[in-house]
């Protein structure tokens, strides 16, 4: 068990699980540590106003997906979900932006 402070430095403080349990762990570590419980997580870098919606695997967990809708109002986000949906082979409702929603780097649940 790593044992992990508010700082996040090693040896000190509560151990990293009971932290995530007990709601003392940061945000992205609570939402990085329910991948048991929930679906495949992945970074997906996005190009919004491409020429052609495409997803394309750079490395493992890590994917860069061009999309044709502008970044704005959402639009880009929505697209995003049907692609990725479509590249998966799942329902566009089963994919959730867990962090970065008004960024080009998103983490994002399948399934």
């Amino acid at each position: 068990m790593v044992w992990r402070s508010r700082s996040g430095f090693p040896d000190r403080g509560v151990p990293f699980s009971r932290a995530v349990l007990t709601g003392r762990a940061s945000f992205s570590a609570r939402i990085l540590s329910e991948g048991a419980k929930m679906g495949r997580k992945v970074w997906v870098t996005v190009k919004p106003q491409a020429k052609k919606a495409e997803v394309k695997k750079i490395a493992d967990g890590q994917y860069v997906a061009s999309i044709h809708a502008p970044a704005r109002e959402g639009k880009a986000n929505e697209e995003l979900r049907e692609v990725l949906g479509d590249y998966f082979s799942v329902a566009k409702s089963s994919v959730r932006i867990l962090l970065g929603r008004t960024g080009r780097r998103k983490l994002v649940e399948i399934g």
